[in-house]
């Protein structure tokens, strides 16, 4: 499998894992690989309530249910300002009035 056709099957799927579960805490989920290892982090405006872990996990489940192949972490976190990715994370998603 190539790199091109590894992103789009990890962002793909992650996107299909998204439907639904997005809820009105959530400002951004960034997603980062290699070719074992698929690391996750949601970010929500307000420490996350007991419902958006377990949304969390749901998303994660999804993950895991569509490439058992990969190790996959999540990572749950409050945002401190505007969602900044980190070396090698990519945005699956991204509330638009964090655009500005």
């Amino acid at each position: 499998m190539t790199n091109i056709d590894l992103r789009a099957r990890i962002l793909l799927t992650l996107q299909s894992a998204l439907i639904g579960e997005v809820t009105a805490g959530m400002q951004a989920v960034l997603v980062s690989w290699t070719e074992e290892n698929i690391s996750l982090r949601i970010l929500f405006s307000s420490p996350p309530s007991l419902d958006e872990v377990e949304t969390a996990s749901r998303i994660e489940t999804e993950m895991i249910s569509h490439l058992p192949e990969f190790s996959i972490q999540i990572r749950i976190e409050e945002a401190c300002g505007k969602p900044t990715p980190t070396v090698g994370e990519t945005f699956a998603f991204l509330r638009s009035s964090d655009l500005a």
